[in-house]
Parts: structure tokens; sequence; C-alpha cells
């Protein structure tokens, strides 16, 4: 939208944004949001029974910024599409039975903030790039195959 102005000098652009008042429950607690944007999207499918993969397609959810995948039965390799959420701040996918190596694809997500992976069978090295290196071990606990920065070298240990 424009909002014209004298002759001579630049047009402003206003952005009109809309707010709405939420909140939510997580773990028991109950988050109040009192002003988030429409542009603020969560998607919590936690403590149900799904099983197998995660569906390539969440990587298509551009405008995902919290997504909580966590104590299902989740039981494949995470997909390097997980790296395709860009705007993705918060990703939980702790207790699972998720195997495999954490794709690098998720480690260049600048905006990611919390990350929990723990208590799965994860294996291989913990991506030592960006956000990564703000992470808690805590992040990675209960994975006895990981290894790296914020666990043991990967050189003293053999992936299960």
């Amino acid at each position: 939208m424009k909002n014209g102005v004298k002759k001579g000098i630049e047009l402003e652009y206003l952005r009109i944004i809309k707010f709405y008042s939420i909140i939510v429950a997580v773990k028991g607690l109950e988050l109040p949001f009192p002003k988030i944007s429409v542009d603020y999207t969560i998607v919590d499918l936690s403590s149900n029974i799904f099983e197998g993969e995660i569906p390539y397609v969440i990587g298509r959810l551009n405008s995902v910024i919290v997504l909580n995948l966590s104590h299902n039965k989740l039981n494949d390799r995470m997909p390097k599409a997980l790296g395709n959420l860009l705007k993705i701040e918060s990703l939980d996918l702790s207790c699972n039975h998720l195997i495999g190596e954490i794709p690098q694809s998720l480690a260049f997500i600048t905006d990611l903030e919390v990350l929990n992976l723990s208590q799965n069978h994860l294996v291989g090295p913990i991506p030592d790039r960006t956000q990564f290196k703000t992470f808690e071990a805590t992040s990675f606990e209960g994975n006895l195959g990981l290894c790296g920065f914020l666990l043991p070298k990967c050189e003293h240990r053999s992936a299960p």
C-alpha cells in the first residue's frame, strides 16, 4: 500500500500487519502469545502415534517457525528436506526412534534457536557449523552413536 506524499519526496510504503492473540499449551505449560503476526506458524504434532518416516513434504512448509514432532514413533532417517525450513526457529524431534546421521542441511538454518534431537538412535558427527555451536549437549543426549564438538570426539567412537 502506498502512502502518497508531496511531489519530489519518495513514496513511503506502509505494511499492514494483522496480529492475533493465542495461548499455546506446550509440555503442560500454557504459553501466552498476546501479539503474534499471522506469519508465525506453529505445527505441534507431538505425542501422537505417528510412525515410519518424516514425510519429505515437511520440507515444503516454508512459513513454519516451530515444528514439534516429539514423542512419536518415527523410526527412519531425518529427511534432508528439513534443511529447507529456513525460517524455522524451534525444531523438536526428541523421543522418537530416528536413525542415521543428522542431515548437514540443518546446519545452514541460521534462525534455528532451539533444537532437540535427544532420545533417538542417531549416529555420526554433529554438524559443527552456524547455530549448532549454540546448542547444549542435552539437545543430543540419548543418541549413543553421536559424536562431535559437544560429545566425545568421533575418532574414539564407533557407530553401532
